[in-house]
């Protein structure tokens, strides 16, 4: 069978932590439900070829990846598998069609994992073609490599305003979208301190988008305050108020002293210098520090709703009337047994 993105995810979940027995989920007589058809989830990693090791961490002692991407790298409508190590290792894992991978390496390590830490990447057709280009995120770098076809990448081009006079910098992740809607997949990149700077924390550089003109990068907009950057895990771009203007929405791990809230970049459309972005701080709990976010329309009203993943119950903000409410309990998104559940990411998939 063809390995599609939901498939890939739930693979990639059981060989690295292990599949639970057997459950089977009771259908809900008095809401008319059809009964549902009992499931199971095992490890296949190794009988498919998907097999990636991180190497250990000199300064931690342990291992720590790089995340995970499930996309179709080469265009032949079969959902292939990325990995990233901290050296900066990549390694795309071909889907031949049936189910089955090989590795293909994009590039060997850069370095010590100590010295490199790529944290995260990801895909975004930023070139423009249909092919989507791979980028890379970590300590102090962000890194662009130019998808050429047949899983082969032009040599990587680190994008210059990732070289801050702070070291301590490190980007975690980053969100792509049409900010100014002039066609161009633009990126933004919040400014996270490097994590093994915590005691004392240290801010890093400042929020960025970076806008793409045509075949070039334009020089950085530096979003919100330059001293107090937002520590963020996680950002979406959504049409929040459907106004045709892509917005932004940046998740903070702070409580607003040390570094920015969780803020709302609201797209009043375009400028002199780009798109005019004015900012709303978001003063609820729920939006203090979530390491995940998926957006949806759960209700049916036409405007997208916001879940967030962090510890745990999973709360879920609808905007009725311009406001915000939170309605995860009452759509059951509570952990089954405790409430020190840790949730890193989420997905909302029918």
């Amino acid at each position: 069978m063809t390995i599609d993105r939901r498939a890939s995810a739930l693979l990639l979940l059981c060989a690295t932590w292990g599949c639970a027995p057997p459950v089977t989920e009771a259908a809900d007589a008095d809401a008319g439900l059809p009964s549902a058809v009992p499931f199971s989830l095992r490890s296949e990693a190794e009988d498919r070829g998907l097999l990636f090791d991180h190497p250990p961490r000199p300064d931690q002692g342990g291992s720590l990846g790089g995340s995970v991407v499930a996309e179709d790298w080469d265009g032949d409508g079969d959902i292939d598998v990325s990995f990233v190590d901290l050296s900066g290792r990549t390694s795309i894992f071909e889907n031949d069609g049936g189910g089955g991978f090989e590795e293909v390496e994009v590039r060997a390590g850069q370095g010590p994992p100590a010295a490199m830490l790529a944290f995260s990447h990801g895909a975004a057709h930023v070139t423009g073609d249909r092919l989507p280009d791979l980028l890379i995120v970590g300590l102090n770098r962000v890194e662009v490599l130019e998808n050429r076809g047949g899983l082969s990448f032009a040599p990587s081009q680190l994008l210059s305003f990732a070289l801050t006079d702070r070291p301590q910098t490190a980007f975690t992740t980053f969100a792509a979208g049409d900010a100014d809607g002039d066609g161009d997949l633009d990126l933004f990149f919040p400014g996270m301190t490097d994590l093994g700077q915590l005691d004392p924390l240290i801010p890093g550089a400042a929020d960025v988008l970076v806008l793409r003109d045509g075949e070039a990068f334009a020089s950085p907009l530096p979003l919100g305050d330059a001293d107090r950057p937002t520590q963020c895990f996680a950002a979406v771009w959504s049409d929040r108020d459907l106004d045709g203007d892509l917005d932004l929405l940046v998740s903070s791990v702070s409580d607003g002293v040390r570094s920015q809230r969780t803020t709302w970049w609201n797209n009043a459309g375009p400028g002199p210098d780009g798109p005019i972005l004015e900012e709303e701080a978001m003063d609820m709990a729920g939006f203090a520090s979530p390491m995940g976010i998926a957006r949806a329309d759960l209700d049916g009203d036409g405007l997208p709703d916001y879940c967030l993943a962090d510890m745990g119950p999973v709360p879920c903000y609808s905007q009725p009337g311009g406001g915000w409410l939170e309605e995860g309990s009452a759509r059951g998104l509570q952990p089954a047994a405790t409430d020190r559940t840790i949730g890193w990411s989420l997905e909302l998939e029918d």
